[in-house]
């Protein structure tokens, strides 16, 4: 039998493959966003922008490449407001997934640089040096306000996300609460009624104003000694709830 080899088709074949790789590749939807959101910011100022976006900004500096949108929003989601994502500790932080030590110590930094500027402010703060005092100075400052200005329940959000700090290294007998807020009527009778809901004493309290910001350090204790650092995130955490208008 005559056995010959089949004919192969010498015409050139499209390369398929090579066709493929040289599809051009979709963008990805967050490209040039940032210098967008950078654009925003400087035409319409940074007060204009939404919490997330705020945030996000303070990340690109931390993290160079990518879209740090969905970090944001799982930061905001994960501690309830900006102010609480600047006042968690590091390991809070890092419990976060796309969180690491550099981000931690970014955001850190921030909220550090906030109230070592606040402290400032102290040679023009009014003192207040015991709890009855302090009493006192509140029931004097709102003797003379019609109680329809929101004494007892605040209406509406603060201008910024409030700062509020406890910090037990400051000082060997006290801890130290740095609170920063929109400054309003009734703002240090509603911090005040929280810390005596918690059971705390305050030794000494400094007040300043710088605008239409309230920057006050009360010098605390419980029982005589420090908070422990349970009774430090309660109070913490319960005085952003407040401060923020949602209790």
């Amino acid at each position: 039998m005559d056995r010959r080899p089949a004919l192969e088709d010498a015409s050139p074949q499209p390369d398929l493959w090579a066709e493929a790789r040289r599809a051009p590749k979709p963008k990805p939807h967050y490209l040039g966003h940032r210098d967008r959101l950078r654009e925003r910011a400087a035409a319409g100022g940074l007060a204009a922008l939404p919490d997330y976006e705020v945030l996000e900004l303070l990340l690109f500096r931390s993290i160079g490449r990518g879209d740090v949108k969905p970090l944001a929003k799982q930061l905001l989601g994960r501690f309830g407001s900006l102010g609480a994502v600047l006042a968690a500790d590091a390991e809070a932080l890092k419990s976060v997934r796309g969180v690491g030590e550099a981000v931690a110590l970014d955001l850190r930094l921030l909220q550090e640089a906030a109230l070592r500027a606040a402290r400032e402010q102290a040679a023009r703060r009014t003192v207040i040096s015991s709890w009855s005092a302090l009493l006192a100075y509140v029931k004097t400052a709102l003797a003379h306000e019609p109680r329809e200005q929101g004494v007892l329940r605040p209406k509406g959000t603060p201008r910024f996300p409030p700062v509020v700090r406890a910090d037990n290294q400051a000082s060997g007998r006290y801890t130290i609460l740095d609170i920063v807020a929109t400054n309003a009527l009734g703002l240090l009778y509603r911090i005040s009624r929280v810390i005596s809901r918690h059971g705390c004493d305050v030794d000494l309290v400094l007040i300043a104003t710088e605008g239409e910001k309230a920057i006050d350090v009360f010098h605390i204790t419980k029982g005589g000694s420090k908070l422990t650092e349970a009774e430090q995130q309660a109070l913490t955490s319960d005085l952003h709830r407040t401060l923020e208008g949602s209790l």
